[in-house]
Parts: C-alpha cells; structure tokens; sequence
C-alpha cells in the first residue's frame, strides 16, 4: 500500500509540474512569433528568406513562438529578458528548428520542445528561470550541444518522454532540483556533459527497463566525478579506479562495484533488473537513497557503508534472492532499511545505528533477518527495552528484535569485537603433470577457504578467469584451454571481509610438437653424400628433446640433421621428439641411396614356391633381371638404371624395361621398376635379391594406378627388409666394382 501511495505522489508531482509548465507558455500578447516567412515583428532582428534564418538585433523583452518546420533562430549573443513567466522559446510540434548562441532568462521554462523532433539546441545560456532551463516533453531526435543551463529554479534539463535525442557538452549548475533529469524517456545518448552545485546533479527514473536504456559514457561528470552508467554487461569489476561518483547498473549480471564513495546524489548506486552481481566496501552518504535495488535478483551487498541518506539507506524494490552482510546502515531518515516487495532475502551481521525507522518491511515474503548460531542477526542499537539482555552470554539478546513486516530472531548482543580478518582460501590443482610446472591433461581445479578461529565463517568462495568476473564456486573446475591461464580465487566471510584475490598460472600443453623432415623427400632416390635435414617445433612449453635413426632394415644407428648417408641402399629415417609437458611425436620416411655408376648391378634369374601343393609353374613365381647403372649418363648423379626384366606371378605375365633406381650394399641389392601386361596394364615392382650360398630374393608387385599390391613373397614386411625367401631354382648375382 505505501508503495502504492508512493507512485501515485511522484506521478501527481510530475503531473502537477507538467501542469505548471504547460500553464505557463506565453499568451499571443507576450510572445513574438517565428514563422516560415519572418518574424511578426520585425523590429525584434533580420530576417534572410534564402537560408530560413532570424537573427536578433537587439535583447527582446518577450519570449518567442517557432511557428515553422526549418528555420534558424541566432541570438547572436543577445538576450530573451521574461518577467518570470510564459516561456522563453516555445517549439510546439515543431521538426529541424535551430535556436543558437541565445541567452534566455526571467521566463517560466527558458526553452520548451513539446512534441517536437530533430531540432538543434546550440550554444544558449538559459538562467533564472522560474521553473526548467529546457524542457523536452514528448521530443525525440534533438540534439543539445555546448549550452549552459544555470540557476533555474527546477530542474536545468528536463526530458520527459523524450527518447532518441543526444546531449553533448552542455553545464548545468546551481539549479535547484536537478541539474540533468531523465524520467520516462529511452535511447538517449549523454556524451561530455558536466553538473555540478545543484540541488542534485543527475538522476533518471523509470518503471520499465526501456526506460532504463541510455547510454550515458564516463565524460559525463555529476558533481566534478563521472557518471557510471553500464547497461547489459556481463561480468567486469568496477572499482575506485574508475573515480565514479554516482553508479546505474541497469540489465547487468555478474558485475562487481567496490570501494567506491557514492556521495551527493540522487542514488548512490541503482541497480535495475541487474542479478549476480556484488557491491561491497561502498560509502553512500548524503544520497537521497544510498543503495537501490529495483526488479534485482540475487545479488550481493557486503560491508558497505549506508550514513545520512534523506530517505533510506539502502531501499530493495520488487526483488529477491538478495543478500546483505557485514554493513553499516547509519544516521538516515526516514528508513535506513527499507524492502518494498521485496522476497527471500538474506539479512545478516549487518549494524543498523541512529536511523529514524531502523527497518520497514512491506509485502514479499520469505525474507530472512538471522542464520542459526553461531552466525545470528544484527546488531540494532535502539534495542533496549528491560527485556534486553544476554544472561545466558551467547553473544545474542534473549528476546527477537521485531519492526513492522520483519523479525530478527537472533540479534546480536553488541556490535563488536567486529569480524575484520577475511578468510584463507588454497588452491589444488591435479591432472598429468610434465615438466616444468607443464600438465598434458586437463586440470581439475579444487578451492577450499577457513575463516580464523572466532570469526563469522566462510560465506563464499569465488573464481575468475581475468580478476574481474567473478563464479561462485560450487564444485572443482575443469580446465582445459592449453597455454597459460590464470586462475583467480578468493573467499568471502559471513561479515563481508572478502580475502584479497589469489591467482596462479596453470600450464596446459596436449599438443605432440611438430615434426619437419626438409630432406630426403618421402621415397626419393638420393646420391650417396646426400645431407640428411629435419626439426622440430612446439608452441606452448617448448621442444625438450629432437632424435633422429637410421635403419636399413638389419640396423638402426643414430644419425643427426646435418649428416650425410654415404653407402647404397634402402633406408627409413625415424625421427622422434618430445616436449617440456612430455607430449611425443614421430615421423618416419623411407628413400633410397642409389649406387654410382660402375658400382654394381643385378643379373640372372630363377624361381620361388609360392604355393607347395601347386604343380610346376602353376605354384612358382618367376623372376629374370638385368639391371645396371646407365654409365652413358655420366653427367648424372642419380640417373635411372637401364635392363629389362621378366616376371610371372598371382596369373600376371610382365615384362619391364623402365627401371626407377637400383641400390647396392655389398651382397644385397634392391632395384623398383614398372612393368606393364600384354594389354598395356602399367604395375610396379620391387626385386630384392640376397646373394651368398643360398640365394634369397623377395619379389613384390602392384597395381600402378591405386597402388593395391596383388603380389608379395613377404606380405607386411617394410620394403627395407632383408629377403628372407629362398631361390628354388636358377640363380641371381649382385655384381660389384
């Protein structure tokens, strides 16, 4: 019901002002009018029908009536000089007027836009007046610029329905109510605008979050400190680096304010349907209303300082879920706290001292004024009726401490010793540790705080990715983001002490490094001497080891980037490396080293079993080679070989004369090559011969176009492994030089 009564007085008032200001509007005796082809007098200045431009010649004792879309009225430095009364510039529905460099004073409103829009206010001085310096009702799309608007007995700018229009760099001081108020106006945009020495500098007012929508920068300044204004944000920590003298968080979550003085305004703080968020260690004194929540949810108000504020200390409108802890609600009148509808809140440890009415609570429900001991109520210092004592020295009066609405079943006995030692909060972290501090999995992040013996225990624990946007912490985190992290912490006790964030860098490194083989290309054929090249790299916690091996197939050896292979044959480099985390990679390439000409070179022929329970040719496969090096190509370090070769397996009857490359290593030698059908079909082949006192060749063939190998007397094998098949009949040398 009060708020009811409430509303309906702020709207009679504002009705009631409306009326006065509309009463007030000149009548056709007092006024010069400005039409679209001149003054109606024109003594009062010159007139240029090209551009739609008045200019005064001389200070007017009249106020002035736009009566036409598009012209310009210029002051010219000159003055409207009114009797208290009527209005100064009067635009009624009026659309792209400019009034500049103009001085007005001594009218009822110094200049007035009713239902007008996109017009231009520039460079006036409107002082003295009886109600308003400019007025905006129901105007949309203006722009006010640079004008200076002093001493009016009301407000200095006033808009009222007013949406969409721009204030830039206007002053306003010494007015008696407000230097710059918006009510019941949206999306208007405050840029470089300074109030200082009014009855209240700045103040917006509304019943809907449309309402609430401006955007209103840090240039602005209330009182020489900047307005912060923060619409829709999600997360961030405003603190007394910002300098902000007067907060608005309108649509806001999880945003922290703290340590700032919010003094001399209409409200300290305002948050409008913000939730999550957390004020704590504010000074609001001398307000109208220190701190107010209205349509706010589950927010956060922790030893804040609430002193002398005309109407109450801290008011919760409409909202729940609220908490208030740890603070001092001191000296303010009519209420220091007041909750309007407001529902399940959480007030405790807090200290209400010297306020007219201490608490009022009106409608809501579920609202909470003491936890069980040893936590309890607050300390109210007009507690002191006979019945008040504390006989059985648990620290809480014997009786409930009770105010209209509300009861506080555990008050505090007295108001101190004070809780002021925040708690201690640790952090463990697990998961694969490496080197070097380096985790390779994912870490699971688990807080933990402990007040110190006799304090108020711990109500919170908290976690930020940047120290800024806080997390209530409900369970251990997982991190996974590879790099470095910073991890904040911190911990808040029941009496508002929140201990000083932590931090520590968490190393996330998953990633194998990255391995680069420059030479050999993948199955090239090289010259003996070819210089061996690779590297490796890793982004995050750095390259810990590099190796590199060499195997033929019968041995491996270590070999280094830079070193070169010498003998003949077939060869796979194997390189591997690992990383500070302990995260390995390998690669691996197989290439030849051909033979120089004149080094060697494989002839002869015979046959393998290929299936024993076969007859004759129908279970063999059978091999006839001549392959050498091509000594007419003396020129060439690596050429081709030259010889032709015949081979009949898995129902395939080839003959080759292309060869690819040859190598020879002592008795063994390998040479690949392509051999085509009767019909043209193109197939590749590895011939890999053994020899010594028994002969062992493999033989290995396959499709040229996919690669599908159809034929292979070691299935599986690597390319490079020694022949392990014996000849079953004929003979195959490997020549040396």
């Amino acid at each position: 019901m009060r708020r009811a009564i409430a509303v309906l007085i702020i709207t009679a008032m504002l009705l009631a002002v409306r009326g006065l200001a509309v009463q007030a509007r000149p009548s056709a005796a007092g006024t010069v009018t400005l039409g679209a082809s001149g003054w109606s007098d024109p003594s009062a200045g010159d007139w240029d029908q090209s551009t739609l431009t008045a200019t005064l010649t001389h200070d007017l004792a009249a106020g002035i009536v736009i009566a036409a879309d598009g012209v310009v009225l210029d002051g010219a430095g000159l003055a409207l000089k009114g009797s208290g009364s009527g209005c100064g510039v009067c635009l009624s529905g009026r659309t792209g007027v400019t009034v500049k460099d103009l001085t007005v004073r001594g009218f009822g409103d110094g200049i007035s836009l009713s239902g007008s829009h996109r017009n231009t206010l520039a460079g006036n001085t409107v002082s003295g007046n009886a109600y308003n310096g400019i007025y905006l009702d129901s105007s949309t799309g203006n722009v006010l610029t640079g004008n200076r608007v002093d001493g009016n007995r009301f407000d200095g700018i006033w808009l009222v329905y007013a949406s969409g229009n721009t204030l830039r760099d206007n002053r306003a001081g010494g007015n008696s109510q407000h230097g710059l108020y918006m009510v019941s106006s949206n999306e208007n945009v405050l840029t470089g605008n300074v109030m200082a020495g009014n009855g209240t500098d700045f103040r917006v007012d509304g019943w809907t979050s449309a309402e609430y929508r401006h955007t209103i920068d840090t240039s602005n300044l209330a009182g020489g400190r900047p307005i912060l204004y923060v619409y829709g944000a999600t997360g961030g920590t405003y603190d007394a680096s910002s300098g902000a003298g007067s907060v608005y968080l309108v649509d806001c979550s999880g945003v922290t304010v703290r340590g700032l003085d919010l003094s001399g305004h209409h409200v300290g703080i305002l948050l409008w349907g913000s939730s999550n968020s957390r004020l704590e260690n504010l000074q609001a004194t001398g307000n109208s209303t220190g701190i107010w929540l209205r349509y706010a949810n589950d927010n956060a108000i922790v030893a804040c300082t609430v002193r002398g504020n005309t109407y109450a200390g801290i008011h919760v409108e409409a909202s729940s879920g609220n908490s208030l802890t740890g603070n001092t609600i001191q000296a303010n009148a009519p209420y220091g706290l007041y909750l309007d509808q407001a529902s399940n809140s959480r007030i405790y440890g807090n200290r209400l001292l010297g306020n007219a009415t201490q608490a009022y609570a009106y409608g809501g429900s579920g609202n909470v004024y003491d936890l069980a001991a040893p936590i309890g109520g607050n300390y109210w210092d007009n507690w002191t009726t006979p019945n008040i004592k504390d006989d059985d020295g648990d620290g809480f009066v014997d009786s409930p401490y009770t105010f209209d609405y509300g009861q506080d079943n555990l008050p505090l006995a007295g108001e101190g010793p004070r809780d002021t030692v925040p708690p201690l909060t640790s952090l463990t972290l697990s998961g694969e540790l490496g080197g070097d501090g380096w985790y390779r999995s994912e870490v699971r992040a688990t807080l933990a705080a402990v007040d110190p013996q006799g304090g108020s225990g711990v109500a919170c624990i908290e976690y930020s990715p940047d120290g800024a946007s806080w997390t209530t912490y409900a369970g251990p985190v997982t991190l996974g983001d590879e790099g470095v992290t910073t991890f904040f912490y911190r911990s808040t006790d029941h009496a508002g002490n929140v201990a000083g964030a932590q931090s520590r860098e968490i190393r996330i490194d998953r990633t194998a490094p990255t391995i680069g083989i420059a030479a050999p290309q993948p199955g090239a054929l090289v010259e003996p001497g070819t210089v061996l090249s690779y590297g490796a790299t890793d982004a995050l916690s750095g390259l810990a080891s590099l190796t590199g091996t060499l195997s033929d197939g019968a041995t491996a050896r270590p070999i280094a980037s830079g070193e070169a292979v010498n003998e003949p044959g077939q060869y796979t480099l194997t390189v591997t490396a690992a990383d500070v985390a302990g995260n390995t990679a390998g690669e691996a390439r197989s290439f030849s080293v051909a033979s120089t000409p004149g080094s060697g070179w494989i002839t002869g022929g015979g046959w393998v079993s290929v299936d024993p329970g076969a007859r004759g040719a129908a279970g063999r496969a059978f091999i006839s080679i001549v392959c050498k090096p091509d000594k007419s190509a003396r020129n060439c370090h690596v050429c081709p070989p030259i010889g032709e070769a015949t081979l009949q397996a898995a129902g395939l009857k080839l003959k080759a004369k292309n060869f690819c490359w040859l190598a020879i290593e002592g008795n063994r030698a390998w040479c690949e090559g392509v051999a085509t059908t009767h019909d043209g079909s193109a197939y590749g082949f590895l011939v890999a011969v053994a020899a010594g006192q028994t002969d062992r060749v493999r033989l290995k063939i396959w499709e040229q176009a996919g690669g599908t190998v159809v034929f292979d007397t070691q299935p599986g094998a690597s390319d490079l492994a020694a022949p392990s098949v014996e000849l079953g009949g004929g003979r195959l040398v490997v020549h040396q030089r």
